[in-house]
């Protein structure tokens, strides 16, 4: 079976930590990886050993990544109702 790996950004996400508080403890030694190119990968083992638990399957049918968007706006001659109604 292939080992599946991880990024930065996926472990972040899977942990409720911030990119740069895993790329600290893959520095430190603290969480073992790869280093592919410019890049970490963090082996499923590797995570697992980290966290004290195995991580969950993959939900069938639901993709492994998830995405996230936002913007900032600069909007001329808007009162501040409508920047908080807005936000």
């Amino acid at each position: 079976m292939p080992q599946q790996l991880y990024s930065v950004e996926q472990v972040a996400g899977l942990l409720g930590l911030h990119v740069r508080t895993v790329r600290g403890y893959v520095r430190d030694g603290r969480l073992q990886a790869v280093r592919i190119g410019k890049q970490y990968r963090i082996a499923r083992e590797d995570l697992e050993a980290f966290t004290g638990r195995p991580l969950p399957a993959p939900e069938p049918g639901r993709p492994a990544r998830r995405s996230e968007v936002t913007a900032v706006l600069r909007i001329e001659a808007i009162d501040v109702a409508a920047v908080q109604r807005l936000s």
